[in-house]
């Protein structure tokens, strides 16, 4: 199957690499992560902070940015995961390979810089507006994790398996959203 590149969108002679595309970041889970944000924040801590009078640091706009600067390190995360694991997908799962079959590896990892050079400087916007820079520390920490842990660590069952665990347990902590978001209603 050819393919050629249009413009800034690159397609394969059908045209057709909006699917592969959405396969590739796993779309499903994306979303789950943007609902999950958007109930957290809306079914817990807005309800945690209309009881107690306390003013939320993230508005409308901000939380906005947020979700998308996860959902953007998610996508960047699974892309860059299928880019490491082509050799064992191959077997494992062939039908369910993207990378190098559908989306060229050179386009696949440009792609994962892109999604990470956004969130990362979309982070660092958010944590400008907050006043924390501790909360922009986070958003390359989870793009530099993701990689180790695709590129490294994941293949190590006595290291990958902890590190899995403990990067999906603790980016869903509230206790740290809440510290790191709102500092004053941590304390």
């Amino acid at each position: 199957m050819g393919m050629h590149f249009t413009g800034s969108f690159m397609q394969n002679k059908n045209g057709r690499l909006f699917l592969p595309f959405l396969k590739l970041i796993r779309w499903p889970n994306i979303v789950i992560v943007i609902f999950t944000q958007i109930l957290v924040m809306y079914a817990l801590i807005g309800r945690v902070y209309a009881g107690t009078g306390i003013e939320p640091a993230l508005g409308s706009l901000l939380f906005f940015i947020l979700v998308s600067v996860t959902a953007l390190i998610a996508a960047a995360g699974y892309i860059i995961n299928d880019y490491f694991d082509i050799r064992t997908d191959r077997i494992n799962k062939p039908g369910s390979v993207v990378v190098g079959k559908y989306i060229p590896r050179r386009i696949a990892i440009k792609l994962h810089i892109i999604f990470n050079s956004v969130a990362i400087a979309a982070g660092f916007f958010l944590s400008i507006r907050v006043g924390s820079f501790r909360l922009w520390l986070i958003f390359p920490l989870m793009t530099i994790l993701l990689w180790f842990y695709s590129e490294r660590y994941k293949r190590k069952s006595s290291i990958g398996k902890p590190c899995g665990g403990f990067y999906v347990g603790h980016g869903r902590d509230c206790r740290l959203v809440v510290r790191v978001f709102c500092p004053q209603a941590a304390t």
